[in-house]
């Protein structure tokens, strides 16, 4: 059994590899046109090098970290794309990715706040699945109090 739980996990990184390869955009479908630069080659070479070195669980940990940036990156996104919802970023003090509950808790700095993004939180959902982020839910939660958004 042992030999068998070995060829598979070699598989799964030789895949993983191959999907490195041939998608250096960590951050889904292809490079941006506005990314493309004199770097781009080198970031993708450099994340092949770590992704080769890299023990299954730090392969985990990053794929861990680049669907929290995903989700972070079409939050703000949707933030600056909308005009409508473009007054409620100013009163986000925080926000979190759940990873195990496919869930972005947004932390607001009043009641108010709070209830109104709850009412709006499948309109952004849906907003978010257009960037390519399916999210299951959105949780709006209230800072604790005397908590100051960081400007």
């Amino acid at each position: 059994m042992g030999r068998e739980e070995d060829e598979r996990v070699r598989r799964i990184e030789h895949t993983e590899l191959e999907e490195a390869a041939a998608n250096p955009w960590p951050y889904g479908g292809k490079v941006p046109e506005h990314t493309m630069n004199a770097m781009a080659p080198f970031i993708a070479a450099e994340r092949r090098r770590v992704l080769e070195k890299a023990s299954p669980a730090q392969r985990e940990r990053m794929r861990a970290a680049e669907q929290r940036g995903r989700v972070f990156r079409a939050w703000n996104m949707v933030m600056d794309a909308s005009p409508d919802v473009s007054r409620e970023k100013e009163h986000v003090t925080g926000l979190f990715y759940d990873e195990a509950r496919n869930a972005l808790v947004v932390y607001v700095d009043s009641d108010v706040w709070c209830q109104e993004l709850s009412m709006k939180r499948d309109v952004l959902r849906t907003r978010m699945s257009f960037q390519g982020v399916e999210l299951a839910r959105v949780v709006c939660r209230r800072s604790r109090e005397g908590y100051e958004r960081k400007r």
